[in-house]
């Protein structure tokens, strides 16, 4: 093999993902490469990659690896992917200079100093491995961007954060208590996760957010079973706000939040949506669940909530610029005087047993309407579709006349599967002899494969930087 590519003095960039490599015999040969792929190749080492001086970017993902020797003379490496594979410590990269982003998930790693870590590294990815020790982080003042979720005997209460991080994600940790995190007090964080992290050792009833730092733009919760929580109003900067899966009774003080562009507070046992007042600067809600009695235990009462039998949206002040709203599987049965934001370009009502939907106002400007899953949606006579929208879904509804007579003149994807349609009832305007409108407007069925597995959704994620 090394006598075949020894002439390849000008190759750069080299993908043998996929391949039965065995070791790297030839590889070695091409000194000018600069990028190496070598993804699934179930490789047990790298022994010889030492001689690719050039390599500023190597990606080992999904391989056998328990070593990470070879890499150290490597200085002008920059990047490194050895997720899934089988490393327990990542000894011998700390003298690499130029290294900057470092992927090492679904490893078996227990322990990770920073101190022997390269000191320019700035995106570190420790997702899915054995962490219960992290320690001289602070040390590593580039870094920007850390990973550590799905570490479940990681307590984050013990970690120095570096000073000038940006992003921490960290769900599926432990944090016994919000405010003894170590954040510096000079933090700019912008982005926190902390979904399914707060764990404390006895039942929280009241999250306090002091600790954490203000400049934060984006704050995930969701999974704690928090009850309530005390400080958004000093958070000015945040943007986006997820609470799901939580036993908050009411959403108070989310009026203080005036930059806040998108909520989802789902799964919660929210009592008093009408006197809820949100910020005028709100984009997006998605799923404000008042119920859902499997689900909604109180910590307090440990009594399950009431559910309304015939909810209506009769009197809920929606944000004023809402443009996004996720209303899914929430028991709404009638939309009669339900007043939506002028603004509104998307609206979710699936799994929603709505009987009056004849009765429904929506906005003008609406674009995208799902109503999949109402099965009391028996009859489109009445509908007052809007006359901007262009797609329009009605899966698994109670329909059995699709009556094109309603349908709006703009439409361009209408879905309609697996509803109880028999009868297809053409617009007027598909009588004329050019074409047919309601052909234009025919339903569109999408043929959905299984999910992928984990390792290859992750490599998805990542193709994007192949060279084309």
């Amino acid at each position: 093999m090394g006598h075949d590519i020894a002439p390849l003095i000008q190759l750069k960039h080299l993908d043998l993902s996929g391949n039965a490599l065995e070791s790297l015999d030839g590889i070695t040969l091409l000194t000018t490469v600069k990028t190496l792929w070598l993804t699934k190749c179930r490789l047990e080492h790298i022994d010889g990659i030492e001689a690719l001086t050039d390599l500023d970017t190597v990606d080992l993902f999904n391989n056998k690896l328990a070593s990470l020797a070879g890499l150290t003379s490597l200085s002008r490496l920059v990047t490194l992917d050895v997720s899934f594979n089988k490393l327990a410590d990542l000894d011998g990269l700390g003298g690499l200079g130029a290294f900057k982003t470092l992927m090492v998930e679904y490893n078996k790693i227990e322990v990770v100093n920073g101190c022997t870590l390269p000191s320019r590294l700035c995106v570190l990815e420790l997702h899915g491995n054995a962490l219960h020790t992290m320690t001289g982080m602070d040390h590593l003042e580039d870094l920007h961007t850390l990973h550590v979720a799905e570490n479940p005997h990681l307590a984050l209460d013990h970690v120095s954060f570096p000073p000038f991080l940006k992003r921490l994600f960290a769900g599926n940790t432990r944090v016994a208590h919000v405010v003894h995190l170590r954040f510096a007090s000079s933090s700019t964080l912008l982005v926190l996760d902390l979904t399914n992290a707060v764990k404390p050792e006895r039942p929280l009833a009241r999250l306090v957010l002091s600790g954490l730092p203000f400049s934060i733009q984006r704050l995930h919760l969701g999974q704690n079973k928090i009850e309530s929580i005390v400080g958004f109003a000093h958070f000015r900067d945040l943007r986006k706000l997820t609470l799901e899966y939580n036993a908050l009774p009411s959403l108070s003080d989310i009026e203080h939040l005036t930059r806040l562009s998108a909520l989802d507070a789902s799964y919660n046992p929210i009592e008093k949506l009408k006197k809820t007042t949100f910020p005028p600067s709100l984009r997006e809600l998605s799923n404000i669940r008042t119920q859902k009695p499997a689900l909604l235990v109180s910590l307090k009462r440990r009594t399950l909530l009431y559910t309304q039998s015939n909810m209506s949206l009769r009197g809920v002040r929606f944000p004023p610029r809402l443009r996004r709203l996720n209303l899914r599987d929430n028991g709404i049965t009638s939309l009669q005087r339900a007043v939506f934001p002028a603004t509104l370009r998307q609206l979710d009502l699936a799994i929603n047993p709505i009987k009056d939907m004849h009765l429904a106002t929506f906005p003008a400007a609406l674009f995208h309407l799902i109503l999949d899953g109402n099965r009391k949606f028996t009859s489109m006579r009445r509908v007052r579709f809007p006359p901007l929208l262009r797609v329009l879904s009605m899966q698994n509804t109670g329909l059995t006349v699709l009556d094109g007579r309603t349908l709006p003149t703009f439409l361009v994807l209408l879905q309609a599967e697996a509803s109880d349609i028999h009868t297809i009832i053409p617009s007027q305007a598909s009588c004329a002899p050019r074409h047919s409108q309601l052909g234009e407007q025919s339903a569109h069925f999408v043929a959905r494969s299984a999910p992928p597995s984990e390792v290859d959704a992750i490599q998805c994620r990542r193709q994007s930087h192949h060279v084309a």
